[in-house]
């Protein structure tokens, strides 16, 4: 079972049989923060017993994946080295992610949400500094790994724990575990694109996720989601926002009386021209969130607002969010990549591979 906690909406799925997404509208969660502990709750037991009702097998005992994007968050980038002669070994490998967590941990006293090693240098005989992808069995002096970690406060992760650990135990699932949500997106992109951007424009912010070489290279986290697109509308006099956008951007081309569409779509031009200098225009962007709904003639706006190509747009993320949990577990002992204190279980396997299988498309 796979759960997607937003600021707007509340979404869940159980990929064994391809079940449609549950969604509900969110509720003490906002701005990354658990603002309602009793109201989060009543809205995630709201959720799980509405993903019971449309699955056919029973949900107890189900391993549960909640995906979030928490308020906090912190990204850095740390280098480590160790000497390593004359080969590298995955004993050499290991220790030396170890040693990047382990640093991290000590000097920024936060929860490590994730980290993966995005580039591994050796020291080679003849004193060359060379880049490899895999540096195992290579002859080498020393050997440098750089990781790229995605911190969040201890407080907000333990408040958001504790409460889904409640909903767990009431429900009976199995093991639970906590991923990013962008960048559980971006890692079930990679599958179908190469070097990317991804613009995950949520209810009160925006995710910038870049892709490089199958690597997560930035996270950046913008001022700028659905609440100020929407209270720009107002500002401007539109008292219906909500109904203005779900009308104006239709496949339909349905209007709402009394707004002037020129209006509309030059105040929203105004709120996405501000994080237009953050996105590189030399490489294709992918455009998901609640805003990836309204269709085509919002992408043409973001696409001129932004003056970036928006080459895929995600109406339909619980899909592409599974296919990335699921990497991301499966390499978690391949690249560095370590998800929250959390071990795969063997019952966790035949979900895995599942997925891998008729989501992925993989054979093993």
């Amino acid at each position: 079972m796979i759960v997607d906690v937003g600021a707007y909406s509340i979404k869940g799925t159980v990929f064994e049989e391809s079940v449609h997404p549950v969604e509900i509208r969110s509720g003490g969660f906002d701005r990354g923060y658990v603002t309602d502990a009793k109201k989060l709750k009543e809205k995630l037991g709201e959720l799980v017993e509405g993903i019971s009702r449309v699955y056919s097998g029973s949900i107890e005992g189900l391993p549960v994946i909640f995906v979030v994007s928490f308020g906090g968050t912190e990204v850095i980038s740390h280098e480590e080295t160790i000497t390593s002669s004359p080969r590298v070994t995955r004993e050499h490998i290991s220790r030396i992610k170890n040693l990047l967590e382990n640093s991290v941990k000590n000097v920024h006293q936060k929860e490590i949400l994730w980290f993966e090693v995005v580039e591994y240098k050796i020291l080679n005989l003849d004193n060359q500094k060379i880049e490899v992808e895999n540096p195992e069995g290579l002859s080498a002096k020393s050997l440098t790994a750089r990781g790229f970690f995605l911190l969040v406060p201890k407080g907000t992760f333990s408040d958001f724990v504790s409460i889904l650990q409640d909903v767990k135990d009431r429900y009976r699932l199995g093991k639970m575990y906590v991923f990013d949500s962008s960048i559980s997106l971006a890692y079930g992109l990679k599958e179908d694109f190469e070097d990317f951007d991804l613009l995950d424009i949520g209810h009160t912010s925006t995710r910038l996720v870049g892709i490089r070489s199958g690597k997560v290279s930035t996270y950046q986290i913008l001022n700028l989601g659905g609440i100020h697109i929407h209270n720009a509308l107002k500002s401007a006099g539109i008292l219906n926002p909500d109904q203005a956008l779900q009308t104006i951007f239709s496949r339909d081309n349905l209007r709402v009386a009394n707004i002037d569409p020129t209006v509309l779509e030059s105040n929203i031009s105004l709120r996405l021209a501000e994080i237009s200098g953050k996105i590189s225009n030399m490489f294709p962007v992918i455009f998901a969130g609640g805003f990836a709904r309204l269709g085509g003639r919002f992408k043409i706006l973001l696409e001129s607002a932004l003056g970036s190509r928006i080459s895929h747009v995600v109406e339909s993320p619980m899909v592409y969010i599974g296919r990335g949990v699921s990497r991301m577990v499966s390499e978690e002992g391949k690249n560095g990549y370590k998800s929250q204190g959390f071990s795969v279980p063997r019952s966790f396997s035949g979900i895995i591979e599942f997925i891998k299988r008729e989501i992925m498309g993989k054979e093993e």
